[in-house]
């Protein structure tokens, strides 16, 4: 169910996951993520903003995360998505 009352910046979402800082550059954000997540050995499932009846069925506990990802035209446009905390630390 929903962790947080209210939406978390990218920057606000890593940290409390991996408890390290990163320079968000502004690219792919949902890219950026994925990335940082598998480098420090977690794995987090997101939903698209307007799919809440799937985390609800994932049973999934999540926050809301403001990202940014380029359109077509490699402009930047936000994509609330609702990511997993926390996230799910991989079995090595």
């Amino acid at each position: 169910m929903i962790k947080h009352n209210g939406m978390v910046s990218v920057q606000q979402y890593i940290e409390r996951v991996t408890g390290k800082y990163y320079i968000i550059r502004g690219e792919n954000d949902i890219e950026f993520i994925n990335q940082i997540l598998k480098d420090n050995g977690f794995k987090a499932r997101n939903y698209k903003f307007d799919n809440v009846e799937q985390f609800i069925k994932d049973k999934t506990d999540v926050v809301l995360v403001q990202c940014y990802v380029e359109n077509e035209e490699k402009e930047l446009v936000t994509d609330l998505r609702w990511y997993e905390f926390p996230a799910q630390k991989v079995q090595s």
